[in-house]
């Protein structure tokens, strides 16, 4: 099976999301809205798992209610994907290319993705095998 991973660069507005390294890109505010939009927008595009990077707390209520939504959520070292950028010889950075980095990293490591449980949220709750 072909995983298809949204990144999404969080920040407190606006979730700028990328399908793949280059494919189609949207922004959301990041509001329970806008995070509704951005599951429809995984939806559509038959996203199989969407990562993000740990952002001091912005990234919690996107990975709690697109887990709601059904979508594995990954969340992943913002640094291990900024030196991952560089290796592969990114040096620029905006929230696009950022969004395109976090699905090309968590594609190339195979990141797992998991779902929000009830009664706890880890900083870094996805894991290579």
């Amino acid at each position: 099976m072909t995983r298809i991973v949204c990144g999404v660069d969080i920040a407190f507005s606006p979730l700028a999301a990328r399908v793949g390294q280059d494919g189609a890109g949207a922004t959301f505010a990041n509001t329970p809205e806008g995070i509704a939009e951005l599951a429809a927008f995984c939806q559509i595009h038959q996203v199989t798992l969407v990562a993000m990077e740990a952002t001091g707390g912005y990234e919690q209520r996107a990975f709690a209610q697109l887990s709601e939504h059904g979508l594995p959520v990954a969340v992943v070292n913002p640094r291990a994907v900024r030196q991952f950028a560089q290796s592969m010889g990114w040096l620029e950075k905006t929230d696009a290319i950022d969004a395109g980095m976090i699905a090309w990293y968590a594609a190339v490591v195979e990141v797992v993705g998991k779902r929000k449980t009830a009664t706890s949220f880890s900083a870094f709750p996805s894991s290579r095998p």
